[in-house]
């Protein structure tokens, strides 16, 4: 999972470096669509580290989760098997 999370970062720091170099260049041309894009540039370099990190977000979410239901699974397999021991004790 480190090297997924490692890879993820330097795209996205390869990506935002792209978009500040653009930013910049378009901010300088001047022309109509050289606005536009300048536009679409900034809000991609706010947009896209929040996308980030709510990705990274929902999978630490899903494995607290996860772990929680193999935690419960457990827990409830060895209640089962203590109370199965008592009634074949009892009998």
């Amino acid at each position: 999972m480190k090297k997924v999370k490692r890879i993820g970062a330097i795209s996205l720091i390869v990506v935002l470096l792209a978009l500040y170099v653009s930013c910049i260049i378009f901010a300088l041309i001047g022309s109509e669509l050289a606005i536009n894009l300048l536009k679409i540039s900034i809000y991609s370099t706010i947009v896209l580290p929040v996308l980030l990190y709510l990705c990274m977000m929902f999978i630490k979410m899903g494995k607290n989760r996860n772990n929680l239901l193999n935690d419960a699974i457990k827990t409830n397999s060895q209640s089962n098997e203590k109370s199965d021991k008592k009634n074949n004790n009892g009998e």
